[in-house]
C-alpha cells in the first residue's frame, strides 16, 4: 500500500493546475467494489478474491462532441489468492486507462500493476517470488448511475525476474460502486 500511497502523492504534486483547475484535488475518488474469481487452467484451481478501489486522475481526454473519454486511474485492491489448499494475501497498485461513453453504460479498463503475494509457493505451485505484476482487462456495464457489474480478466507472472514463472491466469465478476 505505501507504493500507492508514494504514488498518490507524487501525482498531485506533478499534476499543472491547468489540468487539475481549482474545483478541488487532483486525485478523487472514483470507484469501489468486490470482484471473485478463479483460473483459467484446468490444470490448476486457483481462486481470488478482492477489495478494490479506483482513484481518477486530473488526466483525461474526450472527444470534441464529448461521447468518448479515456482517463488515467490509479487501480489498488487487496484480497486473497487460494490454491491447492493454501491462502495468501494479494495486494496491488498501479496505473489504468479507462475508456468510457456518454452514448452507452459501459466502460473498458486497461491496467498494469506491481504485485504483491505474502507467499509464493501454493502446494505444488511455486511463482518464484512474492512480487508479481498484473496486467488486465476489464469490461463494466452500469446497471444505474451508481452501481455496476464487472468481468475482468488478468495475468499475474512475476516477468522472468525469478525461476520458476509459471503466471496465472484469471477472470472474475464483481460489483462496482460509483463515486
Amino acid at each position: 500500500m505505501l507504493p500507492a500511497v508514494g504514488a498518490v502523492l507524487l501525482m498531485d504534486s506533478v499534476a499543472p493546475e491547468s489540468v487539475r483547475g481549482d474545483s478541488g484535488p487532483a486525485l478523487r475518488w472514483y470507484e469501489a467494489g468486490f470482484r471473485g474469481g478463479s483460473s483459467l487452467s484446468r490444470s490448476n484451481d486457483f481462486r481470488q478474491y478482492e477489495l478494490f478501489a479506483a482513484l481518477a486522475t486530473p488526466y483525461e481526454w474526450a472527444n470534441r462532441s464529448d461521447t468518448l473519454r479515456a482517463r488515467l486511474e490509479l487501480q489498488t485492491d487487496a484480497g486473497v489468492l487460494r490454491g491447492n489448499g493454501v491462502t495468501e494475501g494479494i495486494v496491488s497498485a498501479g496505473p489504468a486507462i479507462d475508456f468510457s461513453s456518454s452514448a452507452a453504460p459501459v466502460a473498458l479498463t486497461l491496467g498494469v500493476a506491481p504485485t504483491y503475494l505474502t507467499g509464493r509457493r501454493f502446494g505444488e505451485t511455486d511463482f518464484g517470488q512474492r512480487f508479481q505484476f498484473t496486467s488486465s482487462a476489464a469490461f463494466t456495464w452500469m446497471i444505474t448511475p451508481d452501481i455496476g457489474l464487472r468481468y475482468r480478466i488478468q495475468h499475474m507472472s512475476n516477468a522472468r525476474m525469478a525461476a520458476p514463472n509459471p503466471g496465472l491466469d484469471t477472470h472474475s465478476a464483481g460489483i462496482v460502486v460509483a463515486f
